[in-house]
């Protein structure tokens, strides 16, 4: 089974914890927003998530294991996506190592895919040492044995 959420269609300021939770999905630390900086290149009505706060990372937590997951990002820094069991064991971990931080105005960030493959991912982590959009999540439910 696969699960695919767009965060682009959420309203600005969603809070977004367990906006998902019918597709099994909890998010922690993230709200979702549309970007005004221009290096994002905003678009008047597409949303992201970004972390909550001043915080550098955002968490989301899954009630079936995943074996798959894709995340599409934006960010000026490098994004790091981290995967864990249900013993809250690190099982896969990927980064996209480009740095941004002397791109300007008009040029704009790229998208960016992270993907993970790994059985009985639980919850995943994203981060970064800068702000970062996260679009969208697609994930594969590991198979039953």
């Amino acid at each position: 089974t696969d699960i695919r959420v767009a965060f682009d269609a959420l309203k600005p300021f969603t809070v977004v914890r367990d906006y998902y939770q019918d597709l099994g999905v909890y998010i922690e630390n993230a709200i979702a927003i549309r970007p005004s900086n221009p290096i994002f290149c905003p678009e008047p009505t597409r949303s992201g998530l970004v972390p909550e706060g001043n915080l550098p990372k955002m968490a989301m937590l899954f009630q079936a294991p995943m074996q798959r997951i894709h995340i599409k990002v934006m960010g000026v820094r490098e994004i790091r996506l981290a995967a864990y069991d249900a013993s809250n064991h690190l099982v896969g971990q990927v980064s996209h190592d480009a740095n941004y931080a002397e791109l300007r105005a008009p040029d704009c960030l790229p998208w960016r895919s992270l993907e993970i493959l790994a059985k009985d991912v639980q919850r995943i982590v994203v981060a970064s040492s800068s702000p970062f959009v996260l679009s969208s999540l697609r994930t594969q439910v590991t198979a039953a044995p």
